[in-house]
């Protein structure tokens, strides 16, 4: 929370959500990676604090991609409304989380299937599962699961909307709204009560 509005004032939200997809991409595959070289081991001095620290840059990075994407889909919501005159952040936010449970049921059916191709045993006992199993596990895991993220990348590049163009967009809505603006209730009332109709409010 704290570096995802600091990030959008100094790169804005396209850069920050680029950046911060690809190291989440990334980071995670690369103590595989390394474990798979043979240059992190059960023997590395201070392993556990290593592990900890490329988790801690993963789940950073994730948080501010979270922030960056329901943040963009705002802006959004405020570009739709200026070109087609409603507002529909409950639809592109009900969206989004509709296509993230299915990226996940999607993530589980192709973990479950990756763990029935290489033959991961059942009830497996630490140190005793065989060393290419545990390499194919890593190389699933790691270097293959980082394509998606990858592949993400180019979809958000298409992400068009910057702070310029928004300043832009949240100027036209305040002028339409203000000329659609209703008139105060108490003035309704006050009009009603000595026999005035309401103004009605311009046509769109």
């Amino acid at each position: 929370f704290a570096f995802a509005a600091k990030l959008h004032g100094r790169i804005d939200k396209k850069r920050t959500a680029l950046f911060s997809l690809a190291l989440y991409a990334v980071i995670p595959a690369i103590p595989l990676t390394l474990g798979m070289m043979g240059v992190l081991t059960p023997e590395t001095p201070n392993l556990l604090l290593i592990l900890i620290v490329f988790a801690a840059l993963g789940y950073g990075a994730v948080g501010i991609l979270q922030i960056s994407i329901m943040s963009a889909l705002a802006d959004i919501a405020d570009e739709n409304e200026l070109k087609h005159g409603v507002r529909q952040e409950g639809i592109l936010y009900s969206t989004r989380a509709f296509f993230a449970k299915v990226d996940q049921a999607i993530g589980a059916l192709l973990a479950g299937l990756v763990i029935s191709w290489i033959a991961f045993p059942d009830k497996a006992v630490p140190g005793e599962v065989p060393g290419d199993t545990l390499f194919q596990l890593a190389l699933w895991d790691g270097i293959i699961s980082t394509i998606p993220g990858v592949i993400a990348i180019f979809f958000y590049a298409r992400y068009r909307i910057t702070a310029e163009t928004h300043a832009v967009t949240k100027a036209g809505l305040v002028a339409r709204r203000a000329a659609v603006a209703p008139e105060p209730i108490e003035a309704i009332v006050a009009g009603v009560g000595a026999g005035i109709e309401p103004a009605p409010r311009p046509a769109r």
